[in-house]
């Protein structure tokens, strides 16, 4: 076995005894839970009070426990038993003389909370272990040494180490409640999610798609990353909802000066229903005061004036470089800098320039021109996925583009298409039309356990509001032997497929805004 000792962060350590004891207990549970996402299940966790020990067959846990909130330090130990004192300094001369050859070092010494009786003092393990090790080394050097080698006592074991990987500190993940983060998927918003997480909160994500297909597959790779490598103890939500109608609505009926503010108060104002939905007790943006226009200090208190819950901006005060050195740490730099800019509410003929210093009294009078059931109706068409089972290549491998749809050809008719928006927008429109194949209306998730009763002799063809959910289901289905692919870019690609193919009609019924082929 190897074996881990996890230090945890000072803040921790400064609460009162019962609070304390609240925290490590959720500290140890965020661990398991890092370790049996990651098939580490066969770990052994022990804690006492200022410590949390792991011991695991696999070697290699330091980089993994490191990234759990709450943890200060990870190191990797020999674990001895000892006897004596003599014993004590035999095992520490012994396991550290490699280390310190030819190179300054320094001895740190430590008695844990069930080692306070032991009949001498740390000082004197350090000046017995560092005499034994000074011939062979370069000297001792107590401010600036090149290596620290380090003995903790836990009862009748001694722990040697001389490295160790620094966790994020903080608090452990859900000590603070539960909150809802506006994921735009660029390097601020998951920054600010992360040093939320960090502050102890638990977070569930929200997603406003302006930009199609590219710009969610972009942010989902964001947010898997804060998901599989951070938030450890729950499993994270998305609550994907396509903004394009509300932002052409607003291009249609508003100021332009006022279409940046106008659509952060429309996310704000969905994204504080929803949270009051799932018992979230907070908002986190990724705002950065004078960053952009929406985000001056007057257009700010704009933004969230009528909204009730904490806004929660840990990034307000944060310049540019600082947010990229925490990107790159968490490992979203890159896939972050892949994420497109959506420029949509930016007039072309740049007639006009956004407003830096707009009015409550102004937008609000702007909003009368709004439809005030929009936000609701998208709340009901959004798409919610656990993002710990969301396998992005997996689901991405069965798309079905329109080009491939019009390839199908006289193989339509033997398609069975399965719908899995809600049963009211299936009964105003569905595909599977006479000559197109056969038309099925399933309840997602459940069909992903009870699809095996399809025929597996059929073609199928899954869609959805946004193309995740028939995308998960495909994956499903394909891996367990059926043929099935899913429409790419969700109901609205598969809606101008339809009224193109098969009922021109359609385009008068519905709204403009749903068959934009620049969507």
């Amino acid at each position: 076995m190897h074996h881990f000792l996890i230090n945890f962060g000072g803040e921790i350590t400064v609460k009162g005894r019962r609070t304390r004891e609240s925290f490590v207990r959720r500290l140890e549970h965020n661990l398991r839970d890092a370790l049996d996402a990651h098939g580490h299940s066969d770990a052994v966790l022990r804690r006492e009070w200022t410590r949390i020990f792991v011991s695991s067959s696999e070697p290699e846990l330091a980089p993994l426990l490191s990234r759990v909130f709450g943890v200060q330090s990870v190191a990797r130990a020999e674990v001895r038993p000892w006897r004596d004192f003599e014993h004590l300094v035999s095992l520490g001369s012994e396991l550290f003389l490699d280390v310190v050859r030819g190179r300054t070092f320094a001895v740190r010494a430590r008695r844990g909370a069930e080692a306070t009786r032991i009949p001498f003092k740390s000082p004197d393990v350090e000046r017995a272990i560092g005499s034994r090790l000074l011939e062979q080394s370069a000297g001792v050097d107590l401010e600036a040494p090149e290596v620290v080698v380090r003995i903790e006592l836990h009862g009748d074991e001694a722990w040697f180490f001389h490295q160790r990987a620094d966790g994020p500190g903080g608090l452990p993940a859900g000590t603070e409640g539960r909150a809802l983060a506006l994921l735009s998927g660029g390097f601020d918003s998951p920054v600010a999610a992360w040093r939320m997480m960090r502050r102890g909160l638990r977070l569930d994500y929200v997603f406003f798609n302006l930009g199609g297909d590219e710009h969610r597959d972009r942010v989902l790779d964001v947010a898997k990353i804060l998901s599989d490598r951070w938030s450890f103890g729950y499993r994270p939500k998305l609550h994907l909802i396509d903004l394009r109608e509300a932002a052409q609505e607003l291009k249609q009926q508003t100021p332009p000066r006022l279409w940046q503010v106008l659509l952060k108060r429309r996310m704000l104002a969905i994204a504080e229903r929803m949270a009051w939905a799932l018992r979230a007790r907070g908002l986190v943006t990724g705002d950065a005061l004078g960053q952009v226009s929406s985000q001056t200090l007057s257009n700010l208190g704009v933004v969230q004036h009528d909204t009730r819950l904490p806004v929660l901006r840990p990034l307000v005060g944060a310049c540019k470089d600082e947010i990229f050195v925490d990107a790159r740490r968490m490992d979203t730099y890159d896939a972050s800098s892949k994420v497109p800019e959506y420029c949509g509410l930016t007039p072309e003929d740049g007639s006009s320039v956004a407003a830096t210093h707009s009015t409550v009294e102004e937008v609000q009078q702007a909003e009368r021109a709004l439809d005030p059931h929009l936000p609701s109706r998208l709340l009901d068409e959004r798409a919610t996925f656990d993002l710990r089972a969301l396998d992005l290549a997996r689901a991405r491998s069965t798309n079905l583009a329109i080009e491939d749809l019009d390839a199908l050809g006289e193989e339509l008719d033997r398609v069975v298409w399965i719908d899995l928006r809600s049963r009211a927008a299936y009964e105003a429109w569905h595909l599977g039309d006479e000559g197109s194949g056969q038309s099925k209306h399933l309840a997602f998730p459940a069909v992903l356990d009870t699809f095996r009763s399809l025929d597996p002799d059929r073609d199928y063809v899954t869609y959805c509001e946004v193309g995740l959910k028939s995308a998960q289901l495909a994956a499903a289905m394909v891996e367990a032997g059926y043929r099935a692919r899913h429409v790419a870019g969700g109901s609205h690609r598969a809606l101008r497929w339809a009224e193109r193919r098969h009922d021109p009609a359609l385009r008068a019924a519905l709204s403009p805004v749903l068959l934009d082929d620049s969507r």
